[in-house]
């Protein structure tokens, strides 16, 4: 179920426009590192890219400035997918976040609930599609939150 949430992760990033950064060179990573820290999205985008085809988990601190510093949208939901995947030491084999310890969750959930609200459609999706207590995933405080289904909903047009 872990290669399902990966596959997803990275259908996710492919699906909104992440230009292929697989090749970028040190001095080209910093400056990119140094753009972000003055909220620019495009560099943010560039590293995530870069990151994701290297080192996912070396962009979560980027993540959580562009979500808390200039509330960048897409960036509150790299930051809960991020900790999911990596705070879990590999053990994370689906989405009801068990592997996490409760600060990890409460982050995580955090970050998610931020990305729907601000009109993620990856985040909306995720949680229209795995948390509902019908799903082997439940996670009561977010298939009982009828507000941010129905803003997950209208996210997605739905």
């Amino acid at each position: 179920m872990k290669k399902l949430s990966y596959i997803l992760f990275i259908t996710i990033f492919t699906l909104f426009g992440c230009h292929s950064a697989t090749n970028l060179g040190s001095e080209k990573v910093l400056l990119l590192k140094n753009d972000i820290l003055k909220g620019d999205t495009n560099s943010y985008e560039k590293l995530s890219s870069y990151y994701f085809d290297n080192s996912l988990d070396s962009l979560l601190p980027y993540s959580k400035i562009m979500a808390d510093k200039f509330d960048y949208t897409r960036a509150y939901y790299d930051v809960f997918e991020i900790i999911y995947v990596y705070s879990g030491e590999g053990e994370c084999v689906d989405y009801n976040l068990s592997c996490l310890d409760y600060e990890s969750k409460k982050d995580a959930l955090n970050y998610f609930k931020k990305a729907i609200k601000k009109g993620d459609e990856s985040a909306s999706g995720v949680l229209l599609n795995f948390y509902d207590k019908d799903k082997s995933y439940p996670i009561k405080e977010l298939y009982e939150n009828i507000e941010l289904i129905k803003i997950a909903k209208s996210n997605l047009g739905l």
